[in-house]
């Protein structure tokens, strides 16, 4: 070993993990295909799951006159024992939480929601045709001091839970 020299055997340098996945195209072209899908899919199931109270109510479009006033000679309406000289007509309103979270007594501040007719005209009877749900408690409350108003309340609306009201009020259609 006198003038031999010993070359130590190369060995290959240690590869990492970045390494190995930068070495495999298929792998970077799966992970770009996930982010590609990943990233708006994210998003758009973040939306998706928002949680949001939205209450919406609906005026029929057609409102029915039920009394028209002077066209009839013999004809008298009483309300309450009084002649109504004014044309009688009604609607419907339907009432109804559109949103993803249930609505709560609790959650409204002032624990009733209004309801109230433009112009301003006299209500003469509210009442409840339809609720979804008995467990729905839907309550009307017309003895405001202003005409056209309406008081309403629930003890719970669950996503897609209502009532469709009918209002008969002094005025035109």
């Amino acid at each position: 070993m006198d003038g031999e020299t010993v070359t130590p055997e190369a060995t290959p340098p240690r590869r990492g993990v970045v390494d190995w996945f930068a070495l495999n195209p298929r792998i970077g072209l799966l992970g770009t295909i996930a982010s590609v899908i990943g990233i708006p899919l994210g998003v758009a199931l973040f939306f998706l799951a928002q949680a949001d109270r939205d209450i919406r109510y609906s005026v029929s479009a057609s409102p029915t006159t039920i009394v028209k006033a002077g066209q009839s000679s013999d004809l008298r309406v009483l309300f309450k024992d009084k002649d109504l000289n004014s044309d009688v007509s009604s609607i419907q309103v339907a009432i109804w939480n559109a949103g993803k979270e249930s609505v709560k007594r609790d959650n409204i501040l002032s624990k009733t929601m209004v309801l109230e007719l433009e112009p301003p005209t006299s209500i003469l009877e509210a009442r409840i045709k339809r609720v979804t749900r008995n467990l729905v408690n839907f309550q009307v409350d017309s003895s405001a001091n202003s005409p056209g108003i309406l008081k309403l309340s629930w003890d719970i609306l669950e996503q897609g839970d209502g009532a469709v009201l009918e209002l008969i009020y002094t005025g035109t259609s």
